[in-house]
């Protein structure tokens, strides 16, 4: 007996689907449902309702006994099956060894076409479900694969290679579906991540790069540095300035802190004209360097005032915090850099204080008290 890796190589569809204008008016029937395959990816409707429609599409072109669709579970890494017909309850509703052919074509990413002759290798390598003959079909999106579509038939159901071909195209043209559905799942965890008004990163997703930021440190064992940052007078700006003002001096302020930073570095809107960011594998002194230049890239800035000039200034305190010194977990950290902030505010503000500097400066119990009152 072959091996299953010599097996594969032997009925893998080496000839992609290229059709000639004899095939076409050959198979009239099969291109005018792969054109109504087109109306279905290009539709916003249920994944679920979709995937049942290109397999009732996919059996007017051949027909199968089953079909199924296996998709790919980004949070739980595996492929589940989604959508089948004519399959009993039993079928493995995970990719696993009774469906074989169906990892052949996640593997190598290639069609398999295994014609009903070779009753031996269904025997040995699609143990779930008595069938003669398979297509398998990988389904890619960017090079990626997100999906394997497989069609079944027995002895009444003769597949050809003509008919995988189909199927072939059939399956790149579900592609589309995918995309679209990527697209729309990848816009929709953008939007719970990010601040409408600035498009900095939100405090939720802060709070959770927090977290990581923490395990890796961890793993190196490099320090890393939270900054918590407030425009000052902020308040009186807005009131004589007007709200539509004021958005707009926030995104001038989101622009120039992602302006100062690096590409590892996170930036969020923590809350009304309140910042945070995140400075991994960064000591004491170089984030105190980074808030330096902050403030004064803010403070040099001119900001829109009365009509259409700009001619107002503003300035920044800023607190922060080096993990793990000044805190070993996120509530910790974030409480010592707030309290660093207020400490910059009661200093008159335009000020960038480290928590260290507290730590020094004040006795212990009246460190503690402030602690617990703020």
């Amino acid at each position: 007996m072959k091996k299953p890796s010599q097996l594969a190589e032997e009925y893998f569809i080496k000839k992609p689907p290229e059709f000639t204008k004899a095939m076409a008016q050959q198979h009239h029937q099969a291109m005018n449902v792969l054109l109504r395959v087109t109306r279905v990816t290009g539709s916003h409707a249920d994944m679920e309702l979709s995937l049942n429609t290109l397999l009732d599409l996919a059996g007017e072109i051949v027909p199968y006994d089953w079909g199924l669709f296996y998709i790919w579970d980004d949070d739980k890494n595996i492929f589940q099956l989604k959508a089948s017909k004519g399959l009993g309850k039993t079928f493995p509703p995970l990719l696993e060894k009774g469906n074989l052919i169906a990892r052949w074509t996640f593997q190598a990413s290639k069609p398999i076409f295994i014609p009903e002759n070779a009753a031996k290798v269904m025997e040995h390598y699609f143990s779930v479900h008595k069938t003669d003959a398979v297509i398998s079909i990988p389904v890619l999106v960017s090079n990626r694969l997100v999906a394997i579509f497989q069609l079944g038939g027995n002895r009444q159901r003769r597949f050809k290679e003509e008919d995988a071909l189909l199927i072939w195209m059939l399956g790149m043209q579900s592609e589309a579906l995918f995309h679209n559905s990527q697209t729309e799942r990848e816009f929709l965890r953008r939007m719970a991540m990010t601040d409408g008004l600035t498009g900095l990163f939100n405090r939720r997703y802060f709070d959770e790069q927090v977290d990581r930021e923490i395990q890796r440190s961890y793993r190196t064992g490099k320090p890393f540095v939270l900054m918590m940052m407030d425009v000052d007078f902020f308040k009186k700006y807005n009131d004589r300035y007007k709200h539509l003002k004021g958005d707009q001096a926030l995104r001038e302020i989101a622009m120039i802190l992602k302006a100062r930073l690096r590409q590892i570095d996170t930036v969020s809107r923590f809350g009304g004209e309140e910042f945070s960011v995140l400075l991994p594998e960064t000591d004491e002194v170089g984030g105190l360097a980074v808030a330096k230049h902050i403030s004064f890239s803010v403070k040099n800035h001119l900001f829109s005032g009365k009509e259409k000039k700009r001619d107002v200034r503003m300035t920044m305190s800023i607190g922060c915090s080096v993990f793990p010194y000044d805190g070993k977990d996120k509530e910790e950290l974030i409480h010592r850099a707030d309290l660093a902030l207020y400490h910059a505010k009661e200093a008159g503000r335009d000020q960038v204080i480290l928590f260290s500097q507290l730590k020094n400066k004040l006795p212990n119990q009246q460190l503690k008290e402030e602690q617990n009152v703020f």
